[in-house]
């Protein structure tokens, strides 16, 4: 009968996160639509006047809409390059048993391990040398190169939890 009381610090602790960012939200909105001067000097006021102009600043100025397709763009194709080079490589680190199978995963989980900052001035001397540096390509060898120990990992979870009889 008391068991609400073990699961009350929980409710309260995420109702108070919710609430806050629901506030943080709500800010940033109110904040949208106000002048620089407003923002600055009276942060937590209504805007005297709506500020729609903001938007269209942050359009064309803040080139939004060509960072969203280079976004898109980037996202689309490293998803894919991801998978086609980790899906096979986590199928057969599943399924097929040789010698040094154990020895490759383990050095996929090591990767995993690897601090992504200790990376960046060898990856940035890397693009320089290939002049990939500011470029689409560049970074989407980037997001590549980093994120296939850790596909392959998960992917290879998945493929050993499959009923071999699908493999028929």
């Amino acid at each position: 009968s008391w068991n609400w009381l073990k699961t009350l610090p929980s409710y309260l602790f995420l109702g108070a996160w919710s609430l806050f960012t629901i506030i943080i939200i709500g800010w940033i909105a109110l904040a949208s639509v106000k002048s620089n001067r407003e923002v600055f000097r009276e942060p937590w006021s209504m805007p005297t006047e709506l500020q729609y102009a903001n938007y269209e600043r942050a359009w064309s100025v803040g080139q939004l809409g060509q960072n969203f397709m280079n976004s898109v763009i980037i996202v689309g194709i490293s998803v894919a390059v991801i998978l086609a080079v980790s899906a096979p490589a986590a199928y057969i680190l599943a399924r097929v048993h040789f010698k040094g199978r154990n020895l490759l995963t383990m050095i996929y989980i090591a990767g995993i391990g690897i601090p992504f900052p200790l990376l960046f001035i060898p990856l940035f001397s890397l693009l320089a040398t290939l002049k990939m540096v500011n470029t689409l390509h560049g970074l989407i060898l980037v997001y590549v190169s980093l994120s296939i120990p850790f596909t392959v990992y998960i992917l290879t979870g998945f493929f050993a939890t499959l009923p071999s009889e699908l493999e028929d």
